[in-house]
């Protein structure tokens, strides 16, 4: 799944990061995968609510290196999904 938020849209980010975004929901869809492109105001939320939606029972997350300054001052996507994702199977690949 891809959330659009207005901070990082798609028109926003740079051809490197959209070329690794392409690649992720290609490797998505070889591996059997649904793909999603949502867009919302916070990702994890629009997460959650799609998952319930669809009756999701297992989510699968990539963990990206965090850099110093997102270590520093706010919690990864990563670590919010497993906090707020009481109802769901998480699993986590690097």
């Amino acid at each position: 799944m891809h959330v659009d938020t207005p901070k990082e849209s798609l028109k926003k980010i740079n051809t490197k990061d959209f070329r690794a975004l392409l690649d992720n929901i290609n490797l998505a869809g070889d591996l059997g995968a649904e793909v999603a492109w949502l867009e919302g105001e916070d990702p994890v939320k629009v997460l959650l609510g799609f998952a319930y939606e669809k009756h999701i029972s297992r989510i699968m997350i990539g963990r990206a290196k965090p850099t110093f300054w997102n270590r520093l001052f706010h919690r990864s996507m990563t670590d919010r999904i497993v906090a707020a994702a009481h109802d769901f199977e998480i699993n986590i690949v690097n």
